[in-house]
């Protein structure tokens, strides 16, 4: 298997990946204003206005298109988020720039999280005795919003499930998934679960596939890709958490493990 790094703005980057060669994208954009991410002037997570983030979000959403094969998959994790006070519900916009890119809707799956990982929003509606339109949601979810470039791929040869699980989990049955929350936050301030990124890549994917993730941060998609036998390419502008990338998957390794190839470009 190959796995390849890709340092920069993935804005720049992508556009140098070929046509239809893309299997299946797995990735969690920044969240406009939800985390504080590096500073460097073209991160997505650092933007004028919401407009500007959503602008530079199509630009993406366009090149997943165009490196998509046909029939290919993209899982896209996002959330609303608030803005002074007021919620902005990103899911749904990006939801329209993906449909005027091509894209076609397959799933909406719901990422319950436990309770506690939620922030305190009702505090004022408790402090108010409950009363009426003071009430605010702890917000313990996020979207996994499914999608599919136009026309049909041919299926190829792939393990049964439960060789990945030996006791399935009945929310894989379902649109909503109970999945705890990285809590490993030394590198990334929003890592990847690993259980998310499993999921998306069995559901989603066959073996030797290509698996993207143009916003790479502490590199779980990779991680998950090669230990379930598929190719992987990631993109990142970070160059701390590409050393930790680097790390995780392995890279030092590559002289003693042959069978898989490392690449930094």
């Amino acid at each position: 298997m190959k796995h390849q790094i890709y340092r920069g703005d993935c804005l720049i980057r992508m556009k140098e990946l070929k046509e239809n060669s893309v299997d299946c994208t797995i990735s969690s954009p920044p969240y406009f204003n939800a985390k504080k991410y590096c500073g460097e002037d073209n991160n997505i997570g650092n933007n004028k206005d919401y407009n500007d983030y959503l602008l530079k979000i199509n630009e993406v959403i366009k090149e997943l298109y165009r490196t998509t094969i046909n029939g290919g998959i993209v899982c896209w994790n996002t959330s609303p988020v608030l803005d002074d006070g007021k919620r902005i519900g990103i899911p749904f916009d990006t939801h329209q720039l993906f449909i005027k890119a091509g894209f076609e809707f397959l799933e909406d799956i719901v990422w319950v999280k436990p309770d506690g990982a939620a922030k305190l929003r009702c505090g004022g509606w408790i402090q108010n005795k409950g009363r009426p339109t003071t009430w605010h949601a702890n917000i313990n979810t996020e979207y996994i919003m499914i999608y599919k470039k136009t026309g049909i791929r041919e299926p190829k040869t792939f393990e049964p499930i439960t060789m990945h699980y030996s006791i399935m989990p009945k929310d894989l049955l379902t649109c909503t998934w109970h999945i705890n929350p990285e809590t490993n936050k030394r590198y990334h301030d929003a890592p990847f679960p690993y259980e998310l990124a499993k999921r998306c890549i069995l559901l989603y994917s066959y073996p030797g596939d290509t698996i993207l993730d143009p916003f790479c941060g502490s590199g779980t998609v990779m991680k998950v890709a090669k230990d379930l036998k598929r190719n992987s390419i990631g993109i990142e502008l970070s160059e701390e958490y590409i050393e930790f990338i680097k790390e995780e998957i392995g890279f030092y390794q590559k002289k003693i493990f042959a069978q898989e190839e490392y690449i930094e470009k």
